[in-house]
């Protein structure tokens, strides 16, 4: 067991040294011209005789001659901050999973697939859809995970559901009836009294002029539940500090 934890503390150590040097692979998210912040993705596999890890992790970072305050500079060291301690949360989680193979002898027997997806970045918020993978050999069908990690890039901290509408707007009405539809549309529910959620609360993303509530419900061969609820229909709740994500192209 002391062997297998030391291991694991080694497979961390190449983690840390993995975000901390230049980029191994670098891609950048379609941005507009006049956008000061932008995306830069790192991907890296790792792995030894028994897990394989393929990871794809965000780093924000500023255009080159953009003069950005640096409150808002800080704010964004915050996010990259928040992104990573959850890439390595995500990383212990399936500590027991490679420890487990391992102790069976399954060679190559656990592939992990960790991503985190920017979906939609402008000057002042940020949403990344997270996505966790793993598969034991000879077992049936993949295990998965989804979260969405929404950020404002003028505080650096988490941005809630309910913040994206004006108080009092009593949007979560308006919310429910249109994720019942979208569910109905899709087939998953086959009548508004299956779904059970109050729309208050709910795990999100944003991509393409629409707001992703996903994790609706636990049902393993449809992975993630979700429902895609256009911005447009959202206008008239929409808090004043979100209402450009209508404009997102």
């Amino acid at each position: 067991m002391q062997g297998m934890y030391h291991n694991f503390r080694v497979w961390l150590g190449i983690l840390y040294l993995f975000l901390s040097l230049p980029l191994i692979h670098v891609s950048s998210i379609k941005a507009q011209d006049n956008r000061q912040i932008y995306t830069q993705v790192r991907t890296k596999k790792l792995k030894n005789a028994y897990c394989r890890y393929f990871i794809q992790y965000p780093h924000l970072k500023v255009r080159k001659k953009e003069t950005v305050a640096r409150g808002k500079r800080y704010a964004i060291y915050k996010v990259n901050k928040q992104l990573r301690v959850t890439l390595i949360r995500a990383l212990k989680s399936y500590k027991s999973l490679c420890e487990y193979v391992k102790k069976d002898g399954l060679k190559n027997g656990l592939s992990i697939e960790i991503r985190f997806k920017v979906t939609y970045i402008d000057d002042t918020f940020v949403s990344v859809y997270y996505s966790g993978s793993d598969f034991i050999k000879n077992t049936p069908h993949p295990n998965y995970q989804y979260k969405g990690l929404n950020y404002s890039l003028e505080t650096g901290k988490s941005v809630s559901f309910s913040s994206l509408f004006s108080k009092n707007s009593r949007y979560h009405r308006f919310v429910r009836r249109l994720a019942i539809a979208s569910l109905l549309r899709q087939k998953i529910i086959h009548s508004k009294d299956e779904y059970q959620h109050s729309g208050k609360k709910h795990d999100f993303y944003i991509h393409k002029r629409k707001l992703h509530l996903i994790n609706l419900y636990d049902i393993h061969v449809l992975q993630s539940v979700e429902a895609a609820l256009p911005f447009k229909r959202l206008k008239r709740f929409l808090h004043k500090n979100y209402k450009a994500m209508l404009e997102y192209k």
